[in-house]
């Protein structure tokens, strides 16, 4: 069998099919709280060719509002059949790690480990392995600032994961593949899925339990996080993947479902072996980083960031904490982790400012940005005036009736009514919250405007109708 290749992008052929034919998202709303109608409309429209746009199968995304309210979508397919649905599963990788951080606060506030003792403390056998030091620190291994070598930078690891996809891989094979370190513990910053491997490692020893049975009974039984579980674990009854895809060296793609999930799945293990939905995903992340996981204190410490930058369409990177990321969209702080795991990518986020929890996954690893997904919905999130300001519906008397047509290539008619005595424009804005177009509309009070489109890079803009202090907002995708 070829070795799965990840990083080859859809043909445009491919990508044609997949706008023209995937469904429109699905827009739901959850109690106890409701999602705005029109904040509804805007993610819908944000989300609508996602799939083709970011040259992936399918997309599932969720957020979750401070009154509780949840808006759920999915655009694209999980296979030729059938279409994403937001009930289905997909793998997170290593969004995992925030669960994996996120437990050993749990375990070091019962007193169960400390943070700043040393990993072999707990796993003494690790004196076995001589290219990982015992003396680095749980807290260094969650900050990334262990120096031990990321295995899976190894080449071998390929054979591992591809020999015998039924085959639960075993720590001594993977801790095996740990090459030299790279620097002393504590003195830089390296992204190592090894660290967050051996933090689960622990918490199995002083739990005296499996990894799979200390995450569920610790935060997914009592969250209701149904769906969430690892990814070598039995599908439970009633419950579906979403088929995820990838591409063999010789450039065919490939149904990964298709495969047993073992050997990859428990080779990532608590570094990125969970599978979930968008909708858990975005709870998740608004009940850990809102407040309801773990203490404050614990939280602060989690929060605390290594300081770096690192640039993508939409947004920045500006440090790691703990098992966490931060970054910042539209100048907005938000608490993040993104994952890639074989079929599947995804990303996670939580506003603190805002309170609202958000998620985005797709089922193909290595094509499509799901971080810039997440910046284009949480965007929208940011410049809907209801979600942002938390305004009455109909108080402005401004109104921006429809924007179209929608997705686009040129210029798009923008219906508008201003109350009387309001001098209006439009405002065009791109993923940052930038101004690309401004048209000045004068006294009108009503009618119709046209907005040049033309020249944009494709993606999702937000279209701003502004009167005095008041503002209406539609969201309208670019094509080429």
């Amino acid at each position: 069998m070829s070795v799965p290749r990840w990083l080859r992008p859809f043909s445009a052929a491919v990508l044609v099919v997949l706008l023209v034919v995937s469904p429109p998202a699905q827009a739901q709303s959850g109690p106890p709280g409701r999602v705005d109608p029109a904040l509804a409309d805007a993610l819908d429209q944000a989300l609508l060719g996602f799939a083709a746009r970011y040259g992936v199968e399918g997309v599932s995304a969720a957020v979750v509002l401070p009154d509780g309210g949840v808006w759920v979508g999915a655009d694209g397919y999980s296979t030729a059949e059938e279409p994403v649905e937001p009930d289905m599963a997909f793998g997170i990788g290593s969004a995992t790690k925030t669960v994996t951080a996120a437990l050993l606060l749990r375990l070091d506030e019962q007193g169960l480990v400390d943070l700043d003792a040393s990993v072999e403390t707990y796993l003494p056998w690790l004196s076995a392995y001589p290219n990982i030091p015992g003396s680095v620190t749980l807290r260094q291994l969650l900050a990334h600032r262990s120096g031990i070598f990321n295995y899976t930078n190894n080449p071998d690891i390929q054979a591992v994961l591809w020999a015998d996809p039924g085959h639960i891989v075993t720590p001594d094979e993977l801790l095996s593949l740990v090459g030299p370190p790279l620097f002393a513990p504590g003195t830089r910053w390296s992204y190592s899925n090894t660290n967050f491997y051996l933090a689960g490692l622990v918490a199995e020893t002083v739990k005296g339990a499996s990894v799979p049975e200390v995450y569920a009974a610790s935060f997914f039984e009592p969250l209701g996080m149904t769906h969430t579980r690892f990814g070598w674990e039995p599908v439970p009854d009633g419950q579906r993947w979403a088929h995820g895809w990838g591409t063999l060296s010789d450039g065919t793609d490939i149904d990964l479902t298709t495969l047993s999930p073992n050997s990859n799945f428990s080779a990532a293990f608590s570094s990125g072996g969970l599978v979930s939905t968008a909708e858990e995903q975005a709870r998740w992340a608004a009940a850990l980083f809102g407040g309801d996981v773990v203490r404050p204190a614990s939280l602060t410490e989690m929060t605390t960031l290594s300081t770096f930058t690192s640039s993508f369409p939409g947004g920045r990177a500006v440090g790691y904490g703990l098992g966490c990321f931060a970054l910042e969209l539209g100048g907005e702080r938000v608490w993040a982790h993104s994952g890639r795991i074989a079929g599947y990518s995804g990303s996670m986020g939580y506003n603190p400012a805002r309170r609202v929890g958000l998620a985005v996954l797709t089922n193909r690893s290595g094509s499509g940005n799901p971080d810039a997904m997440l910046a284009e919905l949480h965007r929208v999130v940011v410049l809907n005036p209801v979600a942002a300001e938390d305004t009455p519906e109909t108080a402005s008397g401004i109104e921006l009736h429809e924007v179209g047509p929608n997705p686009t290539t040129a210029n798009v008619t923008a219906r508008f009514a201003v109350p009387s005595g309001s001098s209006a424009r439009i405002e065009v804005l791109d993923a940052l919250g930038r101004k690309v177009r401004v048209l000045d509309l004068g006294g009108a009070r009503e009618g119709e405007a046209e907005v040049n489109m033309s020249g944009l890079a494709p993606g999702v803009y937000a279209v701003r109708l502004v009167a005095g202090a008041e503002a209406a907002v539609r969201f309208v995708t670019v094509t080429r």
